[in-house]
Protein backbone atom coordinates (compact mmCIF):
# COMPACT_ATOMS: atom_id res chain seq x y z
CA UNK A 1 0.00 0.00 0.00
CA UNK A 2 0.81 3.51 -0.36
CA UNK A 3 0.70 6.34 1.72
CA UNK A 4 1.48 10.17 1.09
CA UNK A 5 2.93 12.56 2.93
CA UNK A 6 0.24 14.47 3.44
CA UNK A 7 -1.95 11.26 5.33
CA UNK A 8 1.48 11.20 7.41
CA UNK A 9 1.38 15.01 8.35
CA UNK A 10 -1.89 14.46 9.59
CA UNK A 11 -1.12 11.73 11.97
CA UNK A 12 1.92 13.79 13.57
CA UNK A 13 0.61 16.87 13.91
CA UNK A 14 -2.37 15.29 15.73
CA UNK A 15 -0.98 12.32 17.30
CA UNK A 16 -2.81 11.93 20.39
CA UNK A 17 -3.96 7.84 20.32
CA UNK A 18 -2.81 7.32 16.99
CA UNK A 19 0.35 5.49 18.21
CA UNK A 20 1.27 2.76 19.67
CA UNK A 21 4.43 3.51 21.86
CA UNK A 22 5.55 6.72 21.15
CA UNK A 23 2.63 8.71 23.00
CA UNK A 24 2.52 12.21 22.46
CA UNK A 25 4.88 13.28 19.52
CA UNK A 26 6.25 16.55 19.90
CA UNK A 27 7.47 17.98 16.32
CA UNK A 28 10.20 20.10 16.11
CA UNK A 29 9.14 23.12 14.22
CA UNK A 30 10.97 26.59 12.56
CA UNK A 31 11.10 29.69 13.18
CA UNK A 32 7.86 30.59 11.95
CA UNK A 33 5.94 27.61 13.70
CA UNK A 34 5.91 24.66 10.46
CA UNK A 35 6.83 21.54 11.35
CA UNK A 36 10.45 20.44 10.57
CA UNK A 37 10.95 17.40 8.04
CA UNK A 38 12.50 16.39 4.83
CA UNK A 39 11.17 13.98 2.13
CA UNK A 40 13.01 11.66 0.18
CA UNK A 41 11.94 9.26 -2.70
CA UNK A 42 10.48 6.71 -0.37
CA UNK A 43 10.08 8.09 2.86
CA UNK A 44 9.49 11.36 4.65
CA UNK A 45 11.62 12.17 8.07
CA UNK A 46 10.25 14.46 11.20
CA UNK A 47 12.80 15.78 13.71
CA UNK A 48 11.34 15.16 16.88
CA UNK A 49 11.97 16.48 20.59
CA UNK A 50 12.47 14.48 23.35
CA UNK A 51 14.32 15.21 27.07
CA UNK A 52 16.94 13.10 26.02
CA UNK A 53 17.46 14.64 22.73
CA UNK A 54 16.24 15.14 19.72
CA UNK A 55 15.11 12.54 17.43
CA UNK A 56 14.54 10.95 14.13
CA UNK A 57 11.02 9.63 13.06
CA UNK A 58 11.16 8.28 9.49
CA UNK A 59 7.94 7.23 7.89
CA UNK A 60 7.40 5.12 4.55
CA UNK A 61 5.51 6.35 1.68
CA UNK A 62 6.01 2.54 0.39
CA UNK A 63 7.01 -0.48 1.24
CA UNK A 64 10.52 -1.74 2.23
CA UNK A 65 11.07 -5.17 2.71
CA UNK A 66 14.53 -5.23 4.55
CA UNK A 67 13.35 -2.48 7.14
CA UNK A 68 13.83 -4.75 9.99
CA UNK A 69 17.18 -6.29 8.80
CA UNK A 70 18.66 -2.83 8.67
CA UNK A 71 17.18 -0.93 11.84
CA UNK A 72 16.66 -4.24 14.42
CA UNK A 73 14.82 -2.79 17.34
CA UNK A 74 14.75 0.69 16.14
CA UNK A 75 12.23 -0.25 13.51
CA UNK A 76 8.67 0.38 15.63
CA UNK A 77 6.11 -1.93 13.88
CA UNK A 78 2.31 -0.52 13.24
CA UNK A 79 3.92 2.34 15.62
CA UNK A 80 1.63 5.02 13.65
CA UNK A 81 -1.95 5.10 12.51
CA UNK A 82 -2.82 7.19 8.99
CA UNK A 83 -6.42 7.34 8.16
CA UNK A 84 -7.27 6.03 4.65
CA UNK A 85 -10.77 7.71 5.25
CA UNK A 86 -12.49 9.45 7.28
CA UNK A 87 -13.42 6.47 9.55
CA UNK A 88 -10.62 3.83 8.21
CA UNK A 89 -7.49 4.00 8.91
CA UNK A 90 -3.90 1.57 9.09
CA UNK A 91 -1.25 0.45 11.28
CA UNK A 92 2.10 1.56 9.78
CA UNK A 93 5.70 0.49 10.33
CA UNK A 94 7.94 3.52 11.43
CA UNK A 95 11.74 3.56 12.19
CA UNK A 96 12.93 5.96 15.43
CA UNK A 97 16.75 6.90 15.80
CA UNK A 98 18.82 9.72 16.76
CA UNK A 99 19.12 13.01 15.21
CA UNK A 100 22.51 13.86 13.50
CA UNK A 101 23.02 17.38 14.17
CA UNK A 102 25.03 19.02 11.39
CA UNK A 103 25.16 20.50 8.02
CA UNK A 104 24.96 18.02 4.95
CA UNK A 105 28.35 18.22 2.43
CA UNK A 106 25.99 19.31 -0.14
CA UNK A 107 25.18 22.16 1.69
CA UNK A 108 28.74 22.72 2.94
CA UNK A 109 30.34 22.45 -0.83
CA UNK A 110 27.40 24.88 -2.57
CA UNK A 111 28.34 27.26 -0.24
CA UNK A 112 32.15 27.19 -0.15
CA UNK A 113 31.72 27.39 -4.37
CA UNK A 114 29.44 30.37 -3.32
CA UNK A 115 31.68 32.36 -1.25
CA UNK A 116 34.33 31.01 -3.68
CA UNK A 117 36.48 29.24 -0.76
CA UNK A 118 38.85 27.18 -2.12
CA UNK A 119 40.61 26.53 1.37
CA UNK A 120 36.88 25.23 2.40
CA UNK A 121 36.88 23.23 -0.47
CA UNK A 122 40.06 21.86 -0.06
CA UNK A 123 39.39 21.09 3.42
CA UNK A 124 36.12 19.05 2.48
CA UNK A 125 38.22 17.08 -0.06
CA UNK A 126 40.46 15.62 2.06
CA UNK A 127 37.96 15.40 4.86
CA UNK A 128 35.78 12.83 2.51
CA UNK A 129 38.93 11.14 1.42
CA UNK A 130 39.64 9.95 5.02
CA UNK A 131 36.14 9.25 5.68
CA UNK A 132 35.95 6.94 2.47
CA UNK A 133 38.91 5.18 3.59
CA UNK A 134 37.55 4.22 6.81
CA UNK A 135 34.27 3.25 4.81
CA UNK A 136 35.77 1.16 1.96
CA UNK A 137 37.39 -1.40 4.49
CA UNK A 138 34.32 -2.25 6.16
CA UNK A 139 32.21 -5.21 5.69
CA UNK A 140 28.98 -2.97 5.05
CA UNK A 141 28.15 -0.42 2.77
CA UNK A 142 25.80 2.19 2.79
CA UNK A 143 24.37 2.05 -0.66
CA UNK A 144 23.37 5.64 -1.43
CA UNK A 145 26.67 7.19 -0.61
CA UNK A 146 26.13 11.22 -1.99
CA UNK A 147 26.57 15.01 -0.64
CA UNK A 148 22.99 14.91 0.86
CA UNK A 149 23.50 11.86 3.00
CA UNK A 150 26.78 12.87 4.63
CA UNK A 151 26.30 15.26 7.66
CA UNK A 152 29.08 16.60 8.79
CA UNK A 153 29.08 17.19 12.92
CA UNK A 154 31.65 19.44 13.39
CA UNK A 155 34.36 16.90 13.62
CA UNK A 156 33.46 13.89 11.22
CA UNK A 157 31.46 13.52 8.36
CA UNK A 158 28.41 11.03 9.41
CA UNK A 159 26.21 8.90 7.12
CA UNK A 160 22.57 9.17 7.00
CA UNK A 161 19.74 7.51 5.47
CA UNK A 162 20.58 4.04 5.41
CA UNK A 163 17.56 2.17 3.66
CA UNK A 164 19.91 0.93 1.01
CA UNK A 165 22.79 -0.80 2.92
CA UNK A 166 24.55 -3.74 2.41
CA UNK A 167 25.50 -5.86 5.28
CA UNK A 168 26.61 -9.38 5.56
CA UNK A 169 22.81 -10.52 7.32
CA UNK A 170 22.01 -9.61 3.71
CA UNK A 171 24.09 -11.41 1.89
CA UNK A 172 22.24 -13.22 -1.31
CA UNK A 173 19.48 -10.95 -1.10
CA UNK A 174 18.51 -8.55 -4.23
CA UNK A 175 17.50 -4.87 -3.26
CA UNK A 176 15.45 -1.88 -5.16
CA UNK A 177 17.21 0.27 -3.42
CA UNK A 178 19.43 1.22 -5.98
CA UNK A 179 20.74 4.22 -5.02
CA UNK A 180 20.93 8.25 -6.81
CA UNK A 181 21.29 8.29 -10.07
CA UNK A 182 24.49 10.34 -10.98
CA UNK A 183 26.40 8.63 -8.20
CA UNK A 184 25.63 5.03 -8.93
CA UNK A 185 27.59 2.65 -11.56
CA UNK A 186 25.47 2.66 -14.59
CA UNK A 187 25.71 -1.30 -15.06
CA UNK A 188 23.71 -1.22 -11.24
CA UNK A 189 20.93 -3.59 -11.08
CA UNK A 190 18.91 -5.14 -7.92
CA UNK A 191 21.32 -8.13 -8.29
CA UNK A 192 24.39 -5.84 -7.48
CA UNK A 193 24.55 -6.20 -4.13
CA UNK A 194 27.31 -6.48 -1.75
CA UNK A 195 30.11 -4.14 0.48
CA UNK A 196 31.28 -2.89 -2.91
CA UNK A 197 28.57 -1.05 -4.00
CA UNK A 198 29.98 2.57 -2.73
CA UNK A 199 33.24 2.02 -4.65
CA UNK A 200 32.15 3.81 -7.52
CA UNK A 201 30.11 6.94 -5.79
CA UNK A 202 33.33 7.07 -3.57
CA UNK A 203 35.44 7.42 -6.53
CA UNK A 204 32.75 9.99 -8.21
CA UNK A 205 32.44 11.63 -5.22
CA UNK A 206 36.67 12.10 -4.74
CA UNK A 207 37.04 12.85 -7.84
CA UNK A 208 34.65 15.54 -7.81
CA UNK A 209 35.41 17.59 -4.31
CA UNK A 210 39.19 17.22 -5.51
CA UNK A 211 38.16 19.28 -9.01
CA UNK A 212 35.88 21.36 -7.12
CA UNK A 213 39.16 22.34 -4.42
CA UNK A 214 41.49 23.01 -8.00
CA UNK A 215 38.80 25.22 -9.53
CA UNK A 216 35.21 26.24 -8.12
CA UNK A 217 34.51 27.51 -11.28
CA UNK A 218 33.63 23.68 -12.55
CA UNK A 219 30.58 23.51 -10.85
CA UNK A 220 29.14 26.43 -12.47
CA UNK A 221 30.25 24.94 -15.48
CA UNK A 222 29.18 21.62 -15.02
CA UNK A 223 26.45 21.20 -12.21
CA UNK A 224 23.49 19.12 -13.05
CA UNK A 225 21.57 20.21 -9.96
CA UNK A 226 22.74 17.30 -8.03
CA UNK A 227 26.50 18.44 -7.92
CA UNK A 228 27.72 15.20 -10.12
CA UNK A 229 30.66 16.85 -12.24
CA UNK A 230 31.00 13.44 -14.20
CA UNK A 231 28.11 11.98 -16.39
CA UNK A 232 27.99 8.12 -15.38
CA UNK A 233 26.67 7.47 -18.76
CA UNK A 234 29.78 8.52 -20.36
CA UNK A 235 31.51 6.88 -18.05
Amino acid sequence: MLFTIAQYLESVLNAHGLTRTLGEIDVCRNADGQPLYYTGNSSIVFRLHSEKGDRMLKCYTRPHRNLEKIYGARLRPSELFLYTSSSEGVWTDVVVDEWIEGESLHDLLFKAVIDRDTETLKTLSTLFDRFALRLLAEEWAHGDVKPDNMIFDGRDLRLVDIDSIFTPQLAGLTTAQLGTEGYRHPARDCNCFDCSIDDYPIAVMSVTLAALAADYDLYRMFDRSDGVLIDTAEA
